[in-house]
């Protein structure tokens, strides 16, 4: 492991899904992950990047883990726009702090975080939706920039802090919902809305139609003539229904063809593939 990364060796509560690594590394920089990622690249070591492990057991499990990349120390809130509406943090932020900082200055991240002890890269690395992603979005959406640290180390900048950005690919779009399995998420920023001065939840019980009270007849049933909204002639003025049309509709006659110099009308004896087009005209006799 690179020098000036904290490395422990790994115990029983580090395993990832019944897979047990061999250390721990904890970084606390951008730098640090992609010294990390360097390093294992180069003795081709297998790491894992967790937050706050509260999700760790979804999606495949890993078939080998010798490193585990954790990001807890990566806890520091960077930058916070107040009048941009915009804020950046390192990925190891849990949702909660960031909520807490955020409403300190009357604004909020519009996500919906069900699971406690959420970190800012772990709710984009599996992209949790929640009701709230109707109106606002979810994590793709909300996201603007992002700075991630792929396998040999690279560390990859996309988007920035103006929500009109369109320079460069949209890495977050591809890294959200790839459960860590493209790169490790150092750093995030969002679009950031205002706090709602109240809040309310509603509630309501729908009563459920069991199959025996439903109005809808059994299927290879057809409904009854005698039901009231199909009754025979109901709602016609002379109460009986208009005939059905007619299938295939009638083909319309061809326009009359008109008689020129040379060509003569469509007798009975051509063929049907005839459009009304006259044959073309004989040639003419050479002089003598």
């Amino acid at each position: 492991m690179p020098s000036g990364v904290t490395v422990r060796q790994a115990g029983p509560e580090d395993e990832v899904a019944g897979v047990r690594p061999r250390w721990v590394a904890l970084p606390e920089t951008t730098e640090e992950v992609a010294a990390i990622m360097t390093a294992a690249a180069e003795h081709d070591l297998a790491v894992v990047p967790v937050g706050g492990g509260s999700k760790l057991h979804w999606g495949s499990p890993p078939e080998r883990c010798d490193v585990l990349l954790d990001t807890c120390c990566l806890n520091q809130v960077l930058e916070h726009a107040e009048g941009d509406l915009v804020v950046r943090a390192q990925a190891g932020v849990t949702m909660e702090a960031l909520a807490r900082t955020l409403a300190a200055r009357g604004q909020e991240l519009a996500l919906d975080v069900p699971v406690e002890g959420a970190t800012v890269g772990g709710t984009l690395a599996t992209a949790l939706p929640g009701p709230r992603s109707f109106r606002y979005g979810g994590a793709r959406d909300l996201l603007i920039g992002i700075t991630v640290v792929l396998a040999d180390g690279t560390v990859a900048h996309s988007g920035g802090k103006v929500v009109k950005n369109v320079a460069g690919y949209d890495l977050g779009k591809l890294f959200t919902g790839s459960y860590g399995t493209l790169g490790v998420i150092a750093e995030a920023t969002f679009r950031l809305h205002p706090l709602a001065s109240e809040r309310r939840w509603i509630q309501a019980h729908l009563p459920v139609r069991h199959a025996d009270e439903s109005t809808t007849p059994a299927r290879g049933r057809a409904p009854s003539r005698d039901t009231p909204h199909r009754a025979r002639g109901a709602g016609h003025p002379n109460g009986r229904p208009p005939s059905p049309p007619s299938w295939p509709p009638p083909r319309p006659s061809p326009p009359p063809s008109r008689s020129t110099a040379g060509a003569t009308t469509r007798p009975a004896s051509w063929p049907s593939w005839w459009r009304g087009r006259p044959p073309s005209p004989a040639p003419r006799p050479s002089p003598p």
